[in-house]
């Protein structure tokens, strides 16, 4: 197969529910950074610009790597859907929980939901090297996974940021998170811009630092994964 027929062969189907998830993903988060500007006029440039340069990459990423991803290592494709969706649900579950049982103080359950999901995308590079003897295909597999559950952790962030706005539920998170101190030594004066701005940084900075961690924990877990897989001699 040249390259020109290579490009011409239709996704699997793997590849087509992550590309659908990721467009309806990057709609919903775009329309979300708009509306912030449009609930918060005074929200300033730059934070609205981090979160859609980052959507922005996320997409192209999603477009133009994901057919090479199929092409080349086509089961790849199948642990990011579940991995990520996994860890997609544990940020999701916890952002809500947050808002459901109003925890006087959220420590333990940041602690709890980011060491699951360390765990998960260790565990995604250990399988997918322990099936494929493979180290890159494991730590792609962090890494696609990291970027598929962060892309979930902003939608929820974001929808339930405008949804309960100025709910007593919102306020109670807000004073868990520490938010409230955090506006109080800003010293700004619109509290809903501040939590708008610091969500939206929250937001940049989760989806560029998430797939570099991932590469670390999927070197780790591809390392050991490639290694047993080896000893064991799977096929």
């Amino acid at each position: 197969m040249n390259a020109n027929q290579a490009k011409n062969v239709p996704l699997s189907r793997a590849a087509r529910w992550i590309r659908t998830g990721g467009v309806v993903g990057f709609a919903i988060d775009g329309g979300l950074v708009l509306y912030s500007k449009l609930a918060a006029p005074s929200i300033s440039l730059i934070s609205l610009v981090g979160p859609l340069a980052i959507f922005l990459v996320y997409a192209l990423l999603a477009w133009f790597i994901l057919p090479v991803l199929d092409r080349l290592y086509p089961r790849v494709l199948r642990w990011i859907i579940l991995f990520g969706s996994i860890g997609g649900a544990i940020f999701a579950g916890e952002i809500l929980l947050e808002y459901i049982l109003l925890p006087t103080d959220n420590t333990n359950y940041g602690l709890v939901e980011f060491g699951c999901v360390f765990f998960i995308l260790f565990l995604s590079a250990w399988m997918a090297s322990f099936t494929s003897k493979s180290l890159r295909q494991g730590i792609l597999t962090a890494v696609t996974s990291a970027m598929v559950a962060s892309l979930i952790w902003s939608v929820v962030l974001l929808v339930t940021l405008h949804a309960f706005n100025g709910t007593s539920q919102q306020a109670a998170v807000w004073q868990a998170e520490g938010t409230i101190q955090d506006f109080v030594r800003s010293g700004m004066k619109d509290f809903y811009t501040f939590t708008i701005e610091d969500n939206l940084g929250a937001t940049f900075f989760h989806l560029l630092l998430a797939p570099i961690l991932a590469a670390v924990l999927g070197l780790v877990g591809g390392l050991l994964g490639k290694l047993l897989g080896r000893m064991v001699n799977i096929d």
